[in-house]
């Protein structure tokens, strides 16, 4: 959803109000699997003692240095893809002048009192925005219908309309078409968004495992019928084959996971319309059927 790139930016923008710096830490890797602790410890411990050689980092006794660290010193933070509360806890300023800005799948509820931003697709316009930096506005403008296609079958999520563009961008020879044929393909497009290590089905396969069994059993339900955007209540009961009640629970463990998109404003339950990502309903569908998974029954 661009979370990264918006928190990013903001620390720019709030340079001049943190005099000690403003310090980056990545919590989940290029695949988005979260990071193992030592890992992140040592990466803790960098930023705690510069360049000078340490000992291996003790992931508790380094976080609570961290904590005593921050306690004292001006700083803006980014925790970058948080996995949990237990994590950002362990992490956050405990007081005094730092202060931390989260990005992360989930809600994180747990946290506490918050500024929370919650980040929704592209518009066209955007995603068309993004796509015309990366590949060219003049290739973009000479095909408008192919490069509403492209970003429409990204789902207009700036990480998919990203590989995309970074793929044309080395295919220069591709007409932009000729792409879009390709994404609009549902057993090609997973394959189609990646470009050098970079693809995004690591991604998705990364928020899959994440989920618990139930919570791949609603979504493998969910992907088991054709993708058609939003649904309400009484299609995902149906979907699902469950009373009204479990399965808005359902849905709601899906929304708190991350995985299911739901309505900015206050709406019943019956009213609202809620939202699968196509990729992500594409990926659900192959996991499902995947022999290495607890959904192959569904």
């Amino acid at each position: 959803m661009g979370k990264t790139a918006l928190a990013v930016r903001a620390a720019h923008a709030l340079r001049e109000e943190f005099p000690d710096g403003r310090l980056f830490v990545r919590l989940r890797d290029a695949s988005g699997r979260a990071r193992a602790a030592r890992e992140l410890a040592a990466d803790l411990a960098r930023l705690l003692d510069g360049d000078r050689p340490a000992a291996p980092a003790d992931p508790v006794r380094t976080a609570a240095r961290w904590r005593d660290w921050l306690a004292e010193h001006r700083v803006l933070v980014v925790l970058d893809g948080v996995p949990d509360e237990r994590t950002a806890r362990a992490l956050l300023p405990p007081g005094g002048p730092a202060t931390a800005l989260v990005t992360g799948r989930t809600p994180l509820a747990c946290l506490g009192a918050a500024h929370r931003v919650d980040l929704a697709p592209f518009g066209v316009p955007e995603a068309l925005a993004l796509l015309s930096l990366l590949v060219g506005a003049r290739r973009v403008d000479a095909a408008p219908a192919a490069a509403e296609r492209i970003v429409t079958s990204c789902g207009l999520l700036p990480s998919a309309v990203r590989l995309a563009g970074y793929k044309l961008a080395a295919l220069r020879h591709l007409p932009l078409g000729e792409f879009a044929d390709r994404l609009a393909d549902p057993d090609r497009v997973l394959g189609e968004l990646a470009a050098g290590e970079a693809r995004l089905s690591d991604r998705l396969d990364a928020q899959w495992q994440a989920l618990d069994d139930g919570q791949r059993r609603t979504l493998a339900r969910l992907s088991g019928r054709p993708w058609t955007g939003a649904f309400d209540l009484d299609q995902a009961a149906d979907a699902l084959g469950l009373p009204a009640g479990p399965a808005l629970d359902a849905l709601e463990r899906l929304i708190v996971a991350g995985v299911l998109l739901c309505p900015a404003e206050e709406v019943s339950a019956h009213a609202a319309r809620y939202t699968l990502p196509r990729l992500t309903h594409l990926h659900a569908r192959l996991r499902a059927g995947s022999p290495d998974t607890s959904c192959t029954a569904l």
